[in-house]
């Protein structure tokens, strides 16, 4: 399996290298992995994607350990092994599918349709427990994502040239990426404009007009008042 890492300067998190390894144990060349991809429009990195015959697998790392549980693509956490249960800012359910919409959005702008989809969250985590309930999305252990990992070995939904096609999307878009100021750094401030000549003089002589109006105003006014007092 191929790796190309689009999250430049950012290294590997101890469950991603699971993910990898796991991956890499059951993929042969045919797929590629991008790790840590950004998309033009998007603002938060999707996690993994790998494009291979078998279609396009939209990831979602969750590294978190403790109970919890998903219905539909609600998710709750368990803060005490299952007794009570509570709703958590954090959904990676929604998240991986959020990433795929805006996935499958940027290969459409590219030309890019009828892609086959998947989408899955990874538990690298020992220690995480998932009760689930009519996911909408996979949710995979480790070995649950070994065995997966060798189903789609052979599965072909995708030519190659559709598949060379999504690589090239991608591999343009991580250039794009490592390329992109980051949203945390300030834009440079132009140097201010200095007022242009042209506008100080028109502003002189516009002044000298009006103090000029003034003057005539004044004469005027001052001979009615004394031609008023004869």
């Amino acid at each position: 399996m191929k790796i190309i890492n689009a999250a430049a300067g950012q290294p590997d998190s101890p469950g991603e290298r699971k993910l990898i390894q796991t991956l890499t144990s059951q993929l042969d060349d045919t797929y590629t992995l991008f790790r840590g991809v950004l998309l033009p429009r998007a603002t938060d990195t999707i996690d993994a994607v790998l494009v291979g015959p078998s279609g396009v697998l939209v990831i979602a790392v969750y590294e978190y350990e403790g109970t919890y549980a998903c219905e539909g693509d609600e998710w709750f956490h368990s803060p005490d092994g299952g007794q009570s249960w509570q709703s958590t800012t954090e959904n990676p359910v929604k998240q991986v599918l959020y990433d795929h919409i805006q996935l499958e959005a940027c290969l459409k702008r590219e030309g890019v349709r009828e892609v086959f989809f998947e989408k899955a969250v990874v538990f690298p985590n020992a220690r995480t427990h998932v009760s689930p309930r009519r996911p909408a999305a996979r949710l995979l252990h480790l070995k649950a994502l070994k065995r997966y990992a060798h189903e789609l070995s052979g599965q072909t939904y995708l030519t190659l040239a559709q598949v060379d096609n999504i690589i090239a999307v991608l591999t343009k878009t991580a250039r794009i990426t490592a390329t992109r100021p980051r949203p945390s750094s300030p834009a440079p401030r132009l140097p201010a404009r200095r007022t242009s000549g042209t506008l100080t003089t028109g502003l002189l002589v516009l002044g000298i007009v009006l103090l000029c109006i003034s003057a005539v105003c004044f004469a005027s006014a001052l001979a009615l008042l004394l031609q008023g007092q004869l």
